[in-house]
């Protein structure tokens, strides 16, 4: 289990070019897309034909991308969206029938991703519906907007998994105790009128008016990008999100994913994942 918690240094070591523009590899190699506009950076999910669902290269790939991003003095904001008609099917079940070493491999991006989401401010662009830890991330995102096709559901127990993502902190927060246990043991449904008016999801955009909202409300003569100062928001965001809480996050994220490697190696997993492959051929 040490194994499994152990992080990777290698990223934390060789990613340390600030000031410098952010090079992303090809969007037909990692399935992202990743651009640096205006001291914006645009993380793009592009496994379209997946659903954008999240491979363990693709895990890789994300951590390295936010952790460059949170050393960069030249970016103010950094906007996670999709690519097609969902932002994220959750993970690639075939993360789950690989090697021990590999889920020992994918645990570790885990654990690692959702820290990377307490450096800089962090909007979710949610451009169509979010499945598991594609959701249940989400509550460590700074700002969240959505199209009018958004839902999201957590189906973990219906695979036999549990929660990640932090959460099992952040969910009771944001919901209350009772909603949380529904989306996160009973896959609950949320859609997307009841994630804003929960403050959830911060405003819901037409589909149809999606792009150019979006540009007018990042790029616009008042967008965040001309009226908003980057020590500023960083020092709301350490106020919001103090020492304190980053610890309780981190110390809930490692917990989640000691108990969802036991999961990925259960007898109810292994058989809920031979029946969905099954079917699947």
């Amino acid at each position: 289990m040490a194994m499994m918690l152990r992080y990777s240094s290698i990223f934390r070591q060789s990613f340390r070019w600030i000031g410098q523009p952010i090079r992303c590899k090809s969007s037909a190699n990692t399935g992202i897309q990743c651009e640096q506009r205006d001291q914006v950076y645009w993380i793009r999910l592009d496994r379209t034909k997946q659903y954008n669902a999240i491979s363990l290269e693709l895990y890789a790939q994300l951590t390295k991308i936010l952790q460059q991003v949170a050393k960069n003095d030249h970016i103010k904001l950094a906007i996670v969206t999709g690519n097609g008609p969902y932002f994220s099917s959750g993970n690639d079940l075939t993360n789950f029938s690989r090697t021990d070493m590999e889920r020992i491999k994918l645990t570790e991006y885990m654990v690692d991703l959702c820290r990377q989401f307490v450096g800089t401010p962090l909007i979710g662009a949610i451009n169509g519906p979010a499945f598991g830890i594609m959701f249940t991330i989400l509550g460590l995102f700074d700002c969240l907007i959505a199209t009018d096709r958004t839902y999201f559901i957590s189906p973990f127990s219906s695979l036999a998994i549990s929660p990640e993502g932090c959460s099992t902190f952040t969910f009771p927060r944001i919901f209350g105790p009772s909603l949380a246990s529904e989306l996160l043991y009973f896959n609950r449904r949320l859609e997307v009128a009841e994630a804003h008016r929960l403050g959830f999801v911060s405003r819901i955009i037409p589909n149809d008016q999606w792009n150019d909202h979006i540009e007018q409300w990042i790029y616009g003569q008042q967008g965040l990008v001309k009226t908003c100062y980057a020590n500023s928001m960083m020092n709301a965001k350490s106020l919001v999100r103090n020492q304190q809480i980053r610890n309780e996050l981190h110390q809930t994220n490692q917990r989640e994913c000691e108990l969802l490697f036991k999961h990925f190696l259960s007898d109810e997993c292994t058989a809920r994942l031979e029946s969905f492959f099954s079917r699947k051929k």
